[in-house]
């Protein structure tokens, strides 16, 4: 599984975690930005992401994961 967030805080510390978060919500608004500004009808829109798992053997992967990007912060103002 690729469940990035918290291999960077383990490796890393929080703020790497937290840097990370911030690059993927960025890369997402400057795509979006892009799209906008060269008339790109790319039928994009904001949807909640959601990370599970059927295999038993990776639950607590996904919960670590979950735990790291919830420590990491929001990456867009409330």
């Amino acid at each position: 599984m690729a469940l990035v967030s918290a291999q960077l805080e383990a490796k890393h510390g929080a703020g790497s975690a937290r840097l990370y978060a911030l690059s993927q919500q960025d890369a997402l608004d400057r795509t979006a930005a892009l799209c906008a500004e060269l008339n790109i009808d790319a039928d994009l829109e904001h949807a909640p992401a959601y990370t599970y798992t059927r295999d038993p053997q990776h639950i607590d992967e996904v919960r670590d994961e979950a735990e790291a990007a919830r420590r990491a912060g929001p990456t867009r103002p409330s």
